[in-house]
């Protein structure tokens, strides 16, 4: 039977991404934001757009924060906070990850290792990331499919020479 209400989280590059409203975006939109589709975001994406908007868009702390709020409301993307997870099992499922980083010997940072592990507790069906060497892998490896946003070669050339 084929699963109608699909559960996405995004990691940060994709988040940032759409704040920006960048094009290589504009071809998923409609297939992520179907009505069916429930959107997340958890605490560990929340604390890397943080900082990228502090430190490469120049924002303050508080500008930061109500630039990502007013995002995820638009959006209706919901938002898992550290409290809402099982620590024993993130740690379980994130030791699972360490290990199989290893046996791929993949160079993934900790960090989107966590943030996969976050939405693998909370049965996310899908992840949005441009990473896909560093999330697909992990991703398929946890049952979780995972969804690419691909930087066009035409993007590219147009971004390079107008």
């Amino acid at each position: 039977m084929k699963k109608f209400i699909k559960k996405i989280g995004f990691d940060s590059d994709s988040i940032i991404i759409m704040i920006d409203d960048r094009y290589e975006f504009q071809g998923l939109k409609p297939y992520i934001f179907k009505r069916s589709n429930i959107l997340y975001i958890n605490y560990i994406v929340f604390k890397e757009v943080l900082g990228f908007l502090i430190k490469n868009r120049g924002f303050n702390k508080s500008q930061a924060v109500q630039k990502i709020f007013k995002f995820l409301r638009k959006n209706n993307i919901s938002f898992i906070k550290k409290s809402q997870i099982n620590q024993e099992s993130f740690i379980v499922i994130f030791n699972k990850l360490k290990k199989y980083r290893k046996k791929l010997k993949n160079e993934v940072e900790d960090e989107d290792l966590r943030i996969i592990s976050v939405y693998k507790i909370n049965n996310i069906d899908s992840i949005v990331s441009r990473n896909a060497y560093h999330f697909k892998p992990f991703c398929k490896y946890l049952g979780i499919s995972f969804i690419g946003v691909k930087e066009d070669v035409d993007i590219m050339w147009r971004r390079t020479f107008g």
